[in-house]
């Protein structure tokens, strides 16, 4: 008889413990609180006891929900035996322990569930029930991934989607979240128009708020990653920034105008 995996508590992350702490994501974190409605102020950049109270706060948030919507799930057997309940209750806690932290996609989760031990049977309830009260949603994680991606490391449309699809999103999922960021006419790349980018002009629909347009956000980028080689021989220049853009899946088409505009 397969036995029940055993619930182990799960140990808040406290000052000290540097190896966690580093790979917190700040800027993730923050989207996924934003994304569920939570009011958590952003951590200083680089404080450790700042990023691990921000994310308990982010936990706090997650608890509170799970209090209010989890209790439903008490008693409803539903013909199953003990132990399958009490290894479902535990499969979906882990998830939403997961999800407390940050956006996964379900094939993520079902990836963790399995690593610890869960039957199939009580991953595919947990996660279909997690889905059910929209703690978990592939479109959701999409946007936010999508969203964390381009501002973070500029990545182009076409890297996004592909990383994306390896994660298990769909194709549907991936095309709504790189429209929200990129624009409905994104077609895989982000358009650079050399006729009025250095101008002044009104931004294209994004979930970034005012900082202007796709192919203006880019070049701003690029031509702080071109400052940095500074002195430096051009043709050396050139070669950097262009593997820079080349690197976040940008076509060549998109590289030689960034690097015609700024000069190198």
């Amino acid at each position: 008889m397969a036995t029940c995996p055993v619930r182990r508590k799960i140990q808040p992350i406290r000052p000290g413990t540097n190896s966690q702490w580093q790979k917190l994501d700040h800027d993730s974190t923050q989207d996924w609180a934003n994304f569920r409605g939570w009011t958590v102020s952003s951590p200083s950049q680089g404080s450790q006891a700042s990023s691990v109270a921000h994310l308990a706060a982010c936990s706090d948030n997650f608890a509170e929900f799970s209090r209010q919507h989890f209790s439903s799930d008490l008693g409803s057997t539903a013909g199953r035996s003990k132990t399958e309940e009490r290894e479902y209750e535990a499969a979906k806690n882990s998830a939403a322990g997961s999800l407390s932290l940050r956006p996964h996609s379900r094939k993520e989760l079902e990836i963790k569930l399995e690593d610890k031990g869960y039957s199939v049977d009580a991953i595919s309830r947990a996660l279909d029930r997690l889905a059910e009260l929209k703690v978990q949603s592939d479109a959701d994680y999409a946007e936010v991934y999508t969203r964390s991606k381009w501002r973070q490391s500029r990545w182009a449309p076409s890297r996004v989607q592909q990383e994306l699809l390896k994660k298990g999103v769909s194709k549907q999922d991936c095309q709504l979240a790189l429209e929200g960021v990129f624009g409905e006419s994104f077609q895989g790349r982000v358009r650079v128009n050399l006729d009025d980018l250095s101008e002044e002009g009104a931004g294209m629909p994004t979930l970034f708020g005012t900082e202007g347009r796709i192919d203006q956000q880019l070049l701003a980028s690029a031509r702080r990653q071109a400052e940095l080689t500074e002195g430096l021989p051009s043709e050396t220049r050139k070669r950097r920034l262009t593997g820079w853009l080349l690197r976040r899946g940008h076509e060549w088409d998109t590289v030689s105008k960034i690097a015609a505009l700024l000069k190198l």
